[in-house]
């Protein structure tokens, strides 16, 4: 049970503090889409799993179709696709860190205050952070390389690059659901940001018990994987600027995080590695965070003051 039903009966898994108690009784993904899907308006039912489906296909067609449309743009215009990411992130980063946290505050003063930001804030600007992650894939130069013969591109693909983007794109995928896994899925889509009802403390299991980010990190590896499967200069430049707003976006989203939430996140970034790499793997895993305590981070940068009790 989420939310403002205090002293309820609870049979899900997730719930914000509000001083009720709850016994788990539901897998925190189930809960978290329920909870996400009942926040945009849906009713429980069968309605809530094709509403999901189909959720989660608007986001990924939505991610391609933004990334094919700039690309399409930059070869009418003559523009430079790795100028084009570049400003990209640049304008996104001004979103991530000022706009909405703003526009935030005005939405809880409103009814259905997710719902308006969900429609204003999260689903265009996520799919803006997100569709740069294709980029390598879809720009100007490539297409100005696939027009003159597909087949002919085609063939300058190495069997070799291919094969490690397939290794580097699985490390992604798995990157990825094991983020989703230890946070939820509404964790991921904001909705906790809309139903502050208790403290904040920072998960300390699964893959965030390794690194911070790593939802952000598992965009990056998939950046980089289209990158070593198309191998052409512009690709590797485009992958190599994700790579690089990485490195930027964690410092910035970490001390932004601890201005909100003070020596809680503090406590935990020290505890774990701010960068995925081999050191993040052979610390132990960080521990003092009780286990029903969990933060919500996602790849817009912002995180949930929300704690998700699990069985």
């Amino acid at each position: 049970m989420v939310g403002s039903d205090r002293g309820a009966r609870c049979r899900g898994a997730v719930r914000i503090l509000d001083g009720s108690s709850c016994e788990p009784a539901v897998s925190n993904r189930d809960a978290n889409l329920s909870v996400l899907l009942a926040e945009l308006g849906v009713p429980p039912g069968r309605r809530q799993t094709a509403a999901g489906a189909l959720l989660i296909a608007v986001f990924e067609l939505s991610f391609i179709g933004l990334a094919v449309a700039q690309s399409v743009a930059e070869y009418v215009l003559g523009l430079s696709p790795v100028a084009v990411v570049a400003g990209v992130w640049i304008v996104w980063t001004g979103w991530h860190s000022w706009i909405f946290p703003r526009n935030r505050r005005r939405y809880l003063e409103r009814e259905h205050s997710y719902r308006t930001a969900f429609a204003r804030d999260i689903y265009p600007w996520v799919t803006v952070g997100f569709c740069q992650m294709w980029r390598p894939l879809f720009n100007g130069d490539t297409v100005a390389r696939l027009l003159p013969g597909p087949l002919d591109f085609m063939r300058t693909l190495s069997p070799i690059g291919i094969a490690a983007a397939i290794a580097l794109s699985s490390v992604a995928l798995v990157t990825m659901i094991s983020a989703i896994r230890s946070i939820g899925i509404a964790n991921a889509a904001f909705v906790p940001e809309f139903r502050d009802a208790g403290g904040f403390v920072p998960v300390e299991r699964g893959i965030y018990a390794r690194f911070m980010h790593p939802l952000f990190w598992s965009g990056i590896l998939f950046s980089i994987a289209l990158a070593l499967a198309i191998a052409t200069p512009t690709a590797v430049a485009i992958a190599a600027i994700n790579l690089l707003y990485g490195l930027v976006y964690g410092p910035l989203e970490s001390r932004r995080l601890e201005q909100v939430f003070g020596r809680s996140y503090s406590i935990y970034a020290s505890r774990v590695a701010s960068l995925p790499g081999p050191a993040a793997f052979r610390k132990p895993l960080a521990s003092g965070a009780s286990a029903r305590d969990v933060a919500h981070e996602n790849p817009s940068g912002v995180t949930s003051r929300a704690s998700i009790r699990r069985p």
